[in-house]
C-alpha cells in the first residue's frame, strides 16, 4: 500500500527561540535524480485555516476531511485561536483575516486558495490554530523556557516509490494532512506588536504546510521554510538543506519555488 512506502519523516517544527532540536526528527532521506514531480498533473490546491478548535483522532494517515491525524496517539481536542489573549487590542476577526491574508501571500505565486471556512468537497490541507504543544504530546512551554515547538506537521515525500524506484515524490499522500501550528506560544511575547504576531504566525502556518506538500528545512534566513519564525520571513526560496534534518531531496539544495510550481498550476 502507498502509505507505507513513506519515509518516517516528520518536523516538530520551529522552537520559539529560533533553534531546533535535531533529536526530534524521526529520520532523513536522500536519492539521487532531481524533482520527480510531474508538471502535468499540476492542480488547484485548497488550505484551510481552522481558527474555530477541533477534536483530532489518531491514524495511519492524515484525513483532514475526517479530522485524522497521524502524529498523535489518542483523541486530542485542540482549543480555538484566542485573539484576547495577545497584548494587542486586536479583534478576534481582525487577527484571522490578517494571519489568512499574510499566508495567502506567500503562497500567491501558486495555484492554492486559502480558506476559513471547511470546504464541504474535495481535498484540502487543514491548518489548526490553537492550542500549545503538549497538546499533540510535545514538551510544554513555560515562561521560564520558550524553546518549545511552534507547530508539527509530517513530511510528504519518498525518494523510493513502488511505481517508480529511485525517483523522488513529493506530496505523496496527495492534499489530505493536517498541520498544527501552538498559536498559544505566540502570546507570550508581549512586547510584539500586532503585525509582528501576524507575521510569525503566518510564516510558521506556512511552513507547516510546506512539510505537507514534502519540503524540508533550509538555512535560508528569510525563507519560509527556515526552521526559525522571524520577524523577516518574506518567501519560499531557493535554500541549501538545514544541516541533520531529514529531506527528500537530492543534493545540497532545495528550489522550493519549483516543486511547488510543478505540483500546483500557476493561477
Amino acid at each position: 500500500m502507498r502509505w507505507s512506502l513513506v519515509l518516517v519523516l516528520f518536523f516538530l517544527g520551529c522552537n520559539s527561540d529560533g533553534s531546533d532540536d535535531p533529536s526530534t526528527d524521526a529520520g532523513a532521506g536522500g536519492a539521487d535524480g532531481g524533482s520527480q514531480v510531474d508538471a502535468s498533473l499540476a492542480r488547484a490546491g485548497t488550505i484551510y485555516l481552522n481558527f474555530a478548535g477541533v477534536t483530532v483522532q489518531p491514524g495511519l494517515l492524515d484525513d483532514a476531511s475526517q479530522n485524522i491525524s497521524r502524529l498523535i496517539d489518542t483523541e486530542t481536542s485542540i482549543a480555538a485561536f484566542d485573539a484576547s489573549a495577545f497584548t494587542n487590542t486586536a479583534s478576534q476577526q481582525q487577527f484571522i483575516t490578517a494571519i489568512a491574508d499574510q499566508i495567502a501571500i506567500f503562497y500567491a505565486d501558486f495555484d492554492v486558495a486559502v480558506v476559513t471556512e471547511r470546504p464541504s468537497s474535495g481535498d484540502y490541507v487543514m491548518a489548526i490554530l490553537g492550542g500549545s504543544p503538549e497538546d499533540v504530546g510535545l514538551r510544554a512551554c513555560t515562561d521560564q523556557d520558550l524553546s518549545c515547538s511552534l507547530g508539527t506537521a509530517w513530511l510528504d515525500c519518498a525518494p523510493f516509490p513502488e511505481t517508480a524506484p529511485g525517483e523522488l515524490v513529493y506530496n505523496l499522500d496527495g492534499d489530505s494532512a493536517i498541520a498544527f501550528i501552538f498559536t498559544e506560544v505566540f502570546t507570550r511575547f508581549p512586547e510584539r506588536s500586532f503585525e509582528e504576531s501576524v507575521l510569525r504566525i503566518a510564516a510558521t502556518s506556512a511552513h507547516e504546510i510546506g512539510h505537507t506538500f514534502g519540503l524540508a528545512h533550509v538555512t535560508g534566513q528569510d525563507c519560509v521554510m527556515n526552521a526559525n519564525s522571524t520577524g523577516t520571513t518574506s518567501a519560499f526560496c531557493v535554500s541549501p538543506y538545514q544541516a541533520g534534518d531529514g529531506h527528500c531531496g537530492p543534493g545540497t539544495e532545495q528550489d522550493a519555488p519549483a516543486i511547488l510550481s510543478e505540483l500546483f498550476a500557476s493561477p
